[in-house]
Order: C-alpha cells, then structure tokens, then sequence
C-alpha cells in the first residue's frame, strides 16, 4: 500500500488526512483538523487577511510535517471556496510554496462536489440508487445527486457557515 496525505484547505478548517492505499481501499486512516478561519471577511474585502493567512500556513506546515513523519510518499494540497474567492490568493500559494515546497491547487466549486461525492461513495460498501450528498462547507455548499455509477447533478453555491455568519451575525 502506498503513503498519502491530502491537505484540505477549507475556508473553515484546515484538515489533514494520512492514509494508505491500495487504488481500492483505504487503511490506517488518520485525520486532524485546525480551525484557522481563513475566510473570515473574505466576502466583505475579496481578501485573505494577513492573519488568517499566518494561522492557516502554521497549521499547513504543522501538517506537512506530520505528513512527513507518517512517510507519506505524497502530499496534495488543495484549496475551496475562500481561496477561490480572493483577490490576493497569489500571495497565500506563494508562503505555502516557499515554507513547504507544496502547490496549492485551487480548486473549483464542480470540482469540490465531485471530491465530496467520490469521498461518500468510498465510504459506503454497497452500491445506493440515487444519493443526494449536501456538503456545507465554511464559504460554500455543494449539492450533489448520483449513484455509484457517477454524478448525475451538481451545483456549488456561495453560501457557508463563514460566509453566512459574517454576512448577518453583528459582534
């Protein structure tokens, strides 16, 4: 079996996942999970703020290294909707590249359904008519109806627990 780790960079949660697999099966699954935050104001400016950005690349690194120390043979990063939605995630790819040599893949809102969903699937052991998955997230919510047989509708929408929260909750 060969040594993965996967970095979710949520707009919420930093999540790690370590795991072994074979192309078919998952074992020794381990996950761990910051919440940074990093979203926080991002529907308001277009912009990470610089501390939201130093929280989320000192869990990053934190992971990394558990990465490492786990061997794992590949580490993937990758990033949802606050990043997505910033005007300045250049710099935030850049101060991960350089503190751990990672590329941050930004990935879309389709794409994030499809990984949620794929994530679901794994997880059940028998094959399911038709699945409605709704994956609410900290910047957006991914709506997804298929079966083992694929997706057969999808759609992301900006709306999340961060982004709702800074929208109508007044401190």
């Amino acid at each position: 079996m060969t040594k993965y780790a996967c970095i979710d960079t949520g707009t919420n949660s930093i999540r790690l996942m370590l795991c072994e697999f074979d192309g078919t099966t998952f074992a020794n699954v381990s996950k761990k999970l910051d919440m940074t935050r990093l979203g926080k104001g991002v529907n308001e400016t277009h912009k990470l703020s610089e501390d939201r950005m130093e929280a989320s690349l000192i869990a990053i690194e934190t992971f990394y290294n558990h990465a490492l120390d786990f061997g794992a043979e590949a580490c993937f990063i990758m990033a949802t909707s606050a990043v997505r939605d910033s005007e300045n995630a250049h710099v935030f790819k850049d101060k991960i590249k350089e503190r751990t040599g990672l590329q941050l893949d930004v990935i879309s809102g389709d794409l994030e359904a499809e990984v949620g969903f794929l994530g679901v699937l794994l997880g059940i052991s028998e094959p399911q008519k038709n699945l409605l998955v709704i994956d609410i997230g900290g910047g957006s919510t991914e709506l997804i109806i298929g079966n083992h047989e694929g997706i057969i509708k999808s759609v992301s929408l900006n709306i999340g627990a961060v982004r709702l929260t800074d929208l109508y909750i007044v401190n």
